[in-house]
């Protein structure tokens, strides 16, 4: 592997305890198909006694009384409101912007946006919705010479081929993520992930894959965690 050979240490396992580092990425997948984690995790513990999966539900906010979630509030898809009691603790699990978002409707965060949006303050919290930073990129790509990338891959014949090579047999393009492999980079030293550069057989632009017409094969640097420069 070329990083390697330029001093980037090797890694099999980008989730694991240490990140820094070249090597395959991981997709969750099972028997040739790509899964979800409701998939791998939900689905097979719906039987049980102790759980209860509520879909078309629209979370309002967590009830909160002397500094301790005791409930939640939410609709149904009619339209009606309900509030589910907790028994022992409430987990919010709701993304980067719905988290903070549910969180600042319930009273948690900073305090002069809650009081100006009319809610009162129950934990003055000022990290919450805050720092988050946009991961900029800059692709570079090559053209290729000699060897194919995926360009026309889903043109032609080559489009139903992948769709009977993964529906009949779990295997080839449509089995990929697109993005094979990549680099982890620690490019200040001080052991936190700064730079991710993922690499594709095929032309990317900043938003996505390019419409060029050759066979091209793209690094795309990524910063996680921006620098700042005094």
């Amino acid at each position: 592997m070329p990083a390697v050979s330029a001093g980037i240490p090797r890694t099999d396992d980008f989730n694991g305890a240490r990140q820094v580092g070249a090597g395959w990425y991981q997709v969750t997948a099972s028997e040739g198909k790509r899964q979800s984690a409701a998939t791998f995790f939900l689905r097979p513990e719906l039987d049980r006694e102790n759980l209860s999966v509520l879909t078309d539900y629209l979370a309002l906010k967590i009830r909160i009384v002397n500094r301790q979630a005791v409930a939640f509030e939410a609709k149904d898809a009619a339209g009606m409101e309900i509030l589910t009691q907790a028994r022992r603790e409430i987990v919010l699990c709701a993304g980067s912007f719905h988290s903070s978002k549910l969180l600042m409707l319930s009273g948690v965060g900073p305090r002069d946006e809650l009081l100006r949006h009319g809610i009162d303050v129950v934990y003055k919290a000022d990290e919450v919705g805050r720092n988050y930073q946009d991961h900029v990129d800059a692709p570079v790509t090559q053209r290729l010479v000699g060897v194919k990338g995926l360009h026309g891959a889903d043109r032609g014949l080559a489009a139903p081929k992948h769709g009977i090579d993964y529906c009949g047999f779990r295997r080839g393009l449509l089995m990929s993520n697109l993005l094979p492999a990549g680099v982890c980079s620690d490019t200040a030293g001080n052991g936190r992930l700064h730079v991710q550069h993922n690499l594709a057989p095929l032309g990317l632009a900043s938003a996505g894959p390019s419409s060029f017409w050759v066979h091209l094969v793209s690094i795309c640097p990524t910063a996680i965690h921006l620098l700042l420069l005094r």
